[in-house]
């Protein structure tokens, strides 16, 4: 007897499989179907092969079978092998896997591929390939609509081989996870997924293979690079063309196309011996631009690079954040790109490394990086940091940006709103400035919380910020030497801590000089050639010069724009004008030139009130409050001006009075008072006397 093998429909599920049917009654038979099959179309149901469950044999599904529907999860034994015949069409069910502890083998042609697609509206789950004897081989494939559409598991050790794929609209189209096994990609297109391929831990190989419109990346990895075999790879139209996280001895140097992704190209984040070369970056955009590194210590970026050209701009050719220092040979374009400078954009390391200087390229600080504690950022000489509106440079270790006299290193703003500040604020931190220019900050120099080294100023300007120089950490030291603090708003302010001035220049700041509130720790110098300059801020208001904290200040051998002390006293702000506040000691002070230290000020006066013969000369003269405490006054007396003459008295008040001098006719005395503190050093005042203000009018 002939038989017919007839597959039943799956909405009827009970009849009898395969009906054996004698040859006599087939065209009954035949009748029945063709009506079954009727009413099954006019149903919406459609022939169909469902699968679920454990496959421990050799398997091939065949696309006159089609659709092959996944309604529950399955697994593929160890040993076992699952083929696909070309042309044939999977179907999964929401969030249904297939597992592999044996192998995959789907291998469509090119007019007769394989699909594996989701069943309805909602997508299905991965392809996932386990254990050490997994495999799969996929040629000519679309694989569309899965969660992590392919992925090897951290045990992996079989090879997983892609090629002539599509991998489309899937959350990551291939997810390789920490496997040891081999991951090969040639002539695929991921693409609309949200990420094409995530390496986690793998190896992945790939060669003339595009990445397309994925939204978050194309090519994701973290711990290893991506192996590129040939120039052929394109990179287009993603969020982020290439990221890498965290791998070691980093090279894409085989050729690339990486074009059009629109928040940046390339992204190496803490990384280690990064090398860019060969590879065609054009119209990159977002904040990262052609090229974007962050804590990847030293790289370097060859001369095979083709970065943005006309019509082809990136928004950025080189995007660095904290922690990433192109090399001294890098190559690194000075035109063809929307922003033609080095953009530093957040960030967060402890790697130390030099911001060198490149011709014609400054470097732009956008967002604010930070260098945590036992990493040291350099700045080369002649470099130009601009710093856009409130964005800071936070230092946890150490800065050292060492200007030269010829060139200096420059810190401004860019654009029209300033910047933040250089801000020291760990117990760490510390640093070193020398011949730099730092303008259009905010708290341009700033010290704070738990600051607790030193920090060192030296021939710099600080100019235009609204603090030159900010002072709030009880712990550590600032320097500052030979510096200029002019036109902010305040030169220097403090709150707390320990300062040191010598040789600088404090002025036109228009509200303060020296602002110092609370418990500061301020040294002035200790002799005449440790001068400082402080005058002419505060326009002109009495106390602007230095306003006092609540300690006492000694404050010798400065400039206050004056030599009078009584002029000098109206510009400082202490306890005589607010009993919480300390005292300032400014006596001995210096001259405009720097060569004369006056530890007094001496006014001459008639005892009488007029010029008489029989009169008196009444001298007095500022007190002293040294650092080291006053011993005595002795008062000089000589015929000639400028000349010191013979002592007349050894005494501690800060008056004396020269009985019936004024009455000596035809000769004219000139006074002196000289200071003595504890330790014999000797401090002049100036000299009164018949060329006095009070006494000019009236020779002998």
């Amino acid at each position: 007897m002939n038989t017919i093998s007839v597959k039943i429909l799956k909405r009827f599920p009970n009849w009898v499989s395969v009906l054996r049917i004698n040859k006599a009654i087939q065209g009954i038979m035949t009748i029945f179907i063709l009506l079954m099959t009727f009413l099954c179309l006019n149903t919406e149901t459609l022939w169909a092969t469902d699968h679920s469950g454990t496959i421990s044999g050799n398997t091939t599904w065949y696309a006159a079978d089609n659709p092959h529907n996944i309604v529950g999860d399955m697994t593929v034994q160890s040993g076992a092998t699952l083929t696909l015949e070309a042309g044939v069409t999977v179907q999964f069910d929401a969030f249904k896997n297939i597992t592999f502890y044996g192998a995959l083998t789907a291998v469509g042609v090119p007019d007769t591929g394989i699909v594996l697609t989701r069943s309805g509206t909602s997508d299905w789950g991965k392809l996932y390939f386990t254990g050490g004897s997994s495999n799969g081989t996929l040629d000519y494939c679309t694989i569309e609509y899965g969660g992590y559409a392919i992925q090897t598991a951290g045990d992996f050790g079989g090879t997983l081989s892609l090629s002539h794929c599509i991998i489309q609209n899937s959350t990551l189209g291939v997810y390789v996870t920490g496997s040891p096994g081999l991951v090969s990609v040639y002539a695929c297109t991921l693409q609309n997924n949200d990420t094409g391929i995530n390496s986690l831990a793998a190896t992945v190989y790939l060669s003339s293979t595009t990445f397309k419109s994925n939204t978050s990346y194309g090519f994701f990895a973290d711990w290893v690079a991506p192996i590129l075999l040939d120039s052929n790879n394109v990179f287009e139209s993603n969020g982020i063309g290439i990221r890498v996280k965290t791998a070691a001895s980093c090279s894409l140097a085989a050729g690339a196309i990486v074009r059009d992704n629109t928040s940046g190209g390339i992204q190496f984040l803490s990384c280690s011996n990064v090398m860019v070369d060969n590879i065609t970056l054009t119209g990159n955009g977002g904040n990262y631009g052609a090229i974007h590194m962050e804590d990847t210590g030293e790289f370097v970026l060859g001369s095979g690079n083709i970065i943005g050209g006309v019509g082809q701009e990136n928004s950025w050719p080189l995007v660095i954040g904290a922690g990433a220092y192109p090399s001294a040979g890098s190559l690194i374009p000075t035109s063809g790109n929307t922003n033609n400078d080095i953009r530093v954009y957040s960030g967060y390391s402890a790697k130390s490394g030099t911001w060198r200087k490149f011709t014609d390229l400054d470097y732009i600080v956008s967002s604010t990086p930070t260098f945590y504690s036992g990493g040291e950022l350099t700045i080369e000489d002649g470099v130009i940091v601009k710093l856009q509106g409130f964005q800071s440079i936070n230092i946890l270790g150490t800065l050292t940006a060492a200007g030269t006299p010829g060139n200096g290193i420059v810190f401004t703003r860019d654009g029209a709103t300033d910047w933040g500040n250089l801000n020291f604020i760990d117990s760490g931190s510390g640093g070193r400035l020398d011949y730099c220019t730092v303008e259009h900050g905010g708290y341009a120099i700033e010290t704070q919380g738990g600051f607790a080294d030193t920090l060192s100023l030296s021939h710099c300007t600080v100019e235009n910020n609204s603090l030159g120089v900010y002072v709030n950490a009880a712990g550590g030291f600032v320097s500052i030497t030979s510096c200029t603090l002019q036109t902010n708003r305040r030169g220097l302010e403090a709150h707390t801590g320990t300062l040191g001035l010598e040789n600088t220049v404090v002025i036109d700041n228009t509200e303060y000089g020296l602002f110092l509130t609370g418990p500061v720790s301020l040294s002035l110098g200790s002799q005449l050639s440790e001068w400082n300059d402080i005058y002419d801020n505060g326009g002109g208001s009495d106390g602007r010069q230095l306003r006092n904290g609540s300690l006492d200040t000694y404050a010798p051998y400065v400039y206050w724009g004056t030599v009078i002390g009584s002029e000098i006293e109206a510009t400082i702000w202490d306890k005589d004008d607010d009993v919480s506040l300390g005292s300032v000691c400014y006596a001995p002070w210096s001259n405009a030139a720097h060569d004369q230290a006056t530890g007094l000020w001496m006014t001459a006066e008639l005892e009488n009130g007029a010029k008489s013969n029989s009169g008196d000369i009444y001298l007095e003269w500022t007190e002293y409050c040294g650092e080291h405490g006053l011993d005595h006054y002795v008062v000089y007396r000589s015929t000639e001006a400028e000349t010191k003459g013979d002592s007349l008295a050894g005494i501690t008040n800060n008056w004396y009075l020269d009985m019936g001098a004024a009455g000596i006719v035809d000769t004219n005395y000139f006074y002196t008072a000289e200071l003595v503190d504890s330790l014999g050093n000797r401090f002049e005042s100036n000299q009164a006397g018949e060329f006095d203000s009070d006494l000019v009018n009236h020779p002998k």
